[in-house]
């Protein structure tokens, strides 16, 4: 049963029917929210766009997109009939789709941009032209046609001109999937008496059949990172999704499942994959994770959902999706590290596709920028491989920009800017816009030393991390400083516990002048915010929700202590023990913090190393056991709290924490 695959021609009914009724063709208008933050429960997602098509209006098949949490679903089509396949271009700009309209009197391949506007036909043949992808540079579209009597696999330009046949066999060849490279294209042909899986050349030649089952084996989707084919089989019975190496070894049951599964779509950094099923009751869509766990219904709806399509880049970024123009290309490992090498100051390396890491890469060159050439460009920490810190910044302004950064199979984590005074001198960086899984025990981001870095708008999604965005002097007595960082607009979203005993989401440890601002920490970290050795910094508008323990802590291990800070503007909500846990600090100002909605609605504790801080509160609870002496006179100076919470003594609800040891590149993690 392929039931999409025969639709188009099954659906020309309904597309005649229409008659002369004058279609619809705008668009509708695109929820500027699309690609908005997605849900905690599958943050992972964040910024990744599914179409779809759908037969909910009541007007045949229509093309929609949606978050890829099933959030915001959004009409791009509105004609009457069948229109459905959709497949994004890779710069994240346009989509080609089926449509069996009845002004054609045909089943033709149309492009529309992401918004659904600018619908051109590209294909005009009095046959069924359908299931058409686009080649990983964009160059070319393949698609399948019947206008030679069977269906085969043809190429075109993106215009639609240079319409070629590549297969010539008797039998069907349908669903075409490219390889990430280019090289090769997976097909669906039925030459050997039944639906296998084959792979060709992409100039049609050198046919191999992978699968070799008596049983329907279709639908093959190219894994982004070139590993791996999924495909449709019912080699157990009924149609379920498997995945297989590229040579057709190792094919290996994905979902178990009485259910009908079709139509399997990997996400653009292979983290996930979407797919069809009616083990709910009617065809909608789905996601899981790659080894089959976790999967999860992203629509809901009575209508036929199905044929599920990725992109990473949202329909109003366009080109700016990648806004600096790379001076040198990459695709592979060997040319990233080759041009990382031969950098001089000023170049861009735009890297190109999804790039696996065997081992850690270091820019030594000042003045080096590392981007996307093409949304959703990746690399990842190859299983088994060699990487620790992905990659390693020892220069000055080197600015990491607009990746997809899989640290799941690192050593320690994606990004490393480290000044030594001695071998590493990076100071200035920038690592910004970015989309990062950081390892299980490991690092979201590390800076050792060096002034000024900027870390801002990127999304981490961890699981169990020894602790997120971390910041630390170097050198050999700490002399390296990190002065006047700037850690802003992050998403940092772990689904288990961080394991670091005095780290957190953020970990600022021994820094001035700098800003913490307008990050969102989501999920049990130890922390939201784990300071110490502060001064004159300004740590406001986070949002942090069911940290551990504390939403913010100061001086966790009560030894160096934080001065003159502002903590303004933060929402903490749903931490284990308080919301903010403040030790070994002196003459800081808390203003303006929301900080109800934690355990026994205490909003702040001063401990009794604490004193001349001012506090303007909340309702919540103000536990102040503060008796410090801060300016060494003799006299304890209290802390002054103001605000409509009831403040108390109380019992001591935090202790010095242990230092659990974390080494990373030879850094002690403090």
């Amino acid at each position: 049963m392929r039931p999409l695959q025969v639709a188009p021609i099954a659906l020309l009914g309904i597309a005649f029917a229409v008659g002369c009724a004058d279609p619809r063709t705008g668009p509708r208008a695109l929820d500027a929210s699309l690609i908005a933050a997605p849900a905690v429960d599958d943050a992972v997602l964040a910024g990744q766009l599914l179409a779809f098509a759908s037969d909910r209006d009541g007007t045949g098949f229509q093309v929609f997109v949606m978050q890829a949490t099933g959030a915001k679903p959004t009409q791009l089509t509105t004609v009457p009939g069948y229109n459905a396949r959709p497949n994004w271009s890779h710069d994240g700009r346009r989509i080609t789709f089926t449509a069996c309209r009845a002004a054609d009197l045909s089943c033709e391949i149309y492009v529309m941009n992401a918004d659904g506007s600018g619908q051109t036909k590209l294909t005009d043949n009095f046959s069924t032209e359908e299931m058409s992808v686009w080649s990983p540079d964009d160059r070319h579209i393949a698609f399948v046609s019947d206008r030679d009597g069977n269906q085969a696999i043809y190429v075109m330009n993106p215009d639609g001109s240079g319409q070629t046949r590549l297969t010539f066999n008797p039998a069907d060849d349908f669903f075409p999937t490219w390889s990430p490279d280019g090289q090769k294209i997976a097909f669906e042909s039925r030459r050997d008496g039944n639906s296998e899986v084959y792979v060709m050349n992409a100039d049609g030649s050198n046919p191999v059949n992978l699968t070799n089952n008596p049983a329907t084996d279709g639908n093959p989707a190219w894994s982004p990172r070139g590993d791996k084919i999924a495909f449709r089989s019912d080699r157990d019975g009924n149609g379920e999704i498997y995945v297989m190496n590229i040579d057709g070894s190792a094919p290996t049951r994905l979902t178990v499942n009485p259910a009908e599964e079709y139509y399997p779509a990997w996400s653009p950094s292979a983290n996930r994959i979407a797919f069809v099923s009616n083990r709910d009751g009617n065809f909608e869509i789905y996601v899981m994770k790659p080894d089959g766990s976790l999967p999860t219904r992203v629509t809901n709806n009575p209508a036929f959902d199905a044929d599920p399509a990725w992109a990473i880049a949202g329909p109003s970024v366009g080109a700016a999706a990648c806004p600096t123009p790379a001076t040198v290309i990459v695709s592979d490992e060997a040319g990233l590290r080759a041009a990382i090498a031969a950098a001089t100051p000023g170049t861009v390396i735009g890297v190109q596709g999804i790039i696996g890491i065997t081992q850690d890469d270091t820019i030594r060159t000042a003045s080096v920028t590392i981007t996307c050439a093409t949304p959703g460009s990746a690399l990842f920490a190859v299983a088994g491989g060699g990487a620790q810190d992905m990659l390693t910044v020892d220069a000055r302004k080197v600015t990491v920009d607009h990746l997809v950064l899989d640290a799941s199979q690192a050593a320690d984590g994606p990004w490393l800017s480290e000044n030594d005074g001695v071998t590493a001198f990076a100071e200035s960086t920038t690592f910004t816009n970015n989309t990062v899984t950081c390892p299980p025990d490991g690092v979201c981001a590390l800076i050792a030393g060096g002034i000024g870095a900027v870390v801002s708008d990127n999304h981490f999604q961890a699981l169990g991390p020894f602790t997120g965005i971390q910041l630390q002097t170097n050198g050999a007595a700490g002399e390296i400083r990190i002065d006047g960082a700037r850690v802003e607009r992050n998403t940092l979203v772990t689904t288990a516990p961080s394991t670091g005993g005095r780290q957190g989401a953020i970990r600022p440890f021994d820094v001035a002048n700098a800003v913490i601002a307008d990050n969102t920490a989501l999920g049990p970290w130890r922390a939201g915010v784990s300071a110490t050795r502060l001064a004159n910094d300004r740590i406001s508008g986070n949002t942090i929700q069911g940290a551990a323990q504390f939403g913010i802590q100061t001086s966790p291990q009560a030894v160096l202590p934080v001065l003159s800070t502002v903590f303004s503007n933060n929402q903490v909500s749903g931490a284990g023990i308080a919301g903010v846990f403040v030790r070994l600090a002196c003459g800081n100002v808390f203003v303006g913090n929301n900080l109800q909605g934690n355990a026994g609605n205490v909003g702040l504790v001063f401990d009794v190393t604490s004193g001349a801080n001012s506090y303007a509160g909340d309702p919540s609870v103000v536990v102040d056991n503060g008796a410090f002496d801060c300016n060494g006179d003799g006299v304890n100076d209290p802390n002054i709290i103001t605000g409509p919470g009831a403040a108390r003594h109380g019992p001591m609800l935090g202790s010095a924490l242990s230092d659990v040891a974390r080494t990373v590149h030879g850094i002690r993690l403090q």
